[in-house]
């Protein structure tokens, strides 16, 4: 699209979104593009407080803004104390990366000159200087940079893949984590991401502790990924394995889980954040699609494989399945997943 915005010195960028994991990762692009098209503006970004860590050390945004919806801004004072600090920013431009409402008059609130946003509702039009309609038949990575594509001062743009960065404190950590579990430095390590904020993502526990299993009998170290919510299920996959396998799930930050996730040759996932956490750390992925679009939230980059059943029900984008009985994580078959890894690391070998 042709901006209509008037073309002024841009100081201070303020940039909303509010959304999960993944898309924060997949944001990382945009971020980058921003940086190295407005070198001379600070860079301000506001996302939900529990996910700063997600961001809190890309080189390509200047400060965080949290957003705490259910503590300090979840009143209405709070929420008007929130807002003043938005403002406070002194931004040329807002962006938002979020299709509503609530963030089209956020946009509008932070007294911004100058508002791009997604809009393909007529009412969010108000609210922007430049709505852009949204093209949602593409990869997220590519959804994002259009607001990119849509400012007239960005002449490139730094599609370059994912990027999430740890400090050396994390890197240390992991190290010895990873020593305290006996894995040694020339181990293949393979991670096992169990979670999934829809149980409809989740691959069954007996196929992850059938996959386990046939791994380490192929020499490989196994370690299950997950948060706090996932112990249980890593307990119980490791109950029905007959080899040993190592835990992480809930005993890592979000940081500690990137930093973990840079030292594993492949993880196997289901549509989740951790999944695209591993691709920004460098590690390669096979993922595990049911009721979500494999164009457009497959792992970003060539070097990975997706493995799913293309049933006429997907992608259905159902947290509970009410047609084939969750056939389309269930069928998955571990022999496809083990013949995936194990052309990986071939691959890995052969680098």
């Amino acid at each position: 699209m042709v901006s209509t915005m008037k073309q002024s010195r841009i100081e201070k960028i303020l940039i909303l979104d509010f959304l999960a994991i993944g898309d924060l990762v997949f944001i990382t692009p945009l971020l980058k593009t921003l940086s190295k098209n407005y070198p001379d503006a600070e860079i301000e970004i506001s996302i939900q407080k529990q996910l700063v860590d997600i961001l809190r050390y890309n080189p390509h945004i200047d400060r965080i803004i949290p957003f705490d919806k259910k503590g300090d801004h979840s009143s209405l004072s709070g929420y008007l104390s929130y807002i003043k600090e938005l403002r406070a920013v002194n931004a040329d431009l807002t962006i938002t990366l979020q299709d509503n409402p609530r963030l089209a008059l956020l946009a509008k609130l932070s007294g911004a000159p100058r508002r791009i946003g997604f809009a393909r509702h007529w009412s969010r039009k108000f609210f922007y200087t430049d709505p852009v309609y949204p093209n949602d038949k593409q990869h997220r990575v590519n959804y994002y940079l259009d607001i990119a594509r849509a400012l007239p001062e960005v002449k490139d743009i730094y599609d370059e893949g994912l990027e999430m960065y740890v400090n050396e404190r994390e890197k240390e950590e992991i190290k010895d984590f990873l020593a305290k579990l006996g894995v040694e430095s020339n181990d293949r390590v393979i991670g096992l991401n169990i979670g999934g904020n829809w149980p409809t993502k989740r691959w069954p526990r007996e196929k992850f502790a059938q996959l386990g299993d046939a791994l380490v009998q192929q020499g490989y170290k196994v370690i299950i990924l997950g948060g706090p919510g996932d112990v249980e299920d890593a307990e119980l996959i490791r109950q029905k394995m007959k080899e040993e396998v190592l835990i992480a799930a809930g005993k890592t930050t979000l940081l500690q889980l990137a930093a973990l996730e840079a030292e594993l040759d492949v993880v196997i996932s289901g549509d989740t954040g951790p999944m695209h956490m591993a691709v920004a750390m460098g590690a390669k992925v096979v993922a595990l699609f049911g009721p979500t679009e494999t164009w457009r939230y497959r792992p970003y980059g060539d070097e990975h494989q997706v493995i799913t059943l293309d049933l006429d029900c997907q992608p259905c984008h159902e947290k509970e399945c009410s047609e084939r009985e969750w056939e389309c994580m269930k069928e998955l078959d571990v022999g496809e997943v083990l013949e995936n890894v194990e052309e990986m690391v071939e691959e890995i070998n052969d680098e």
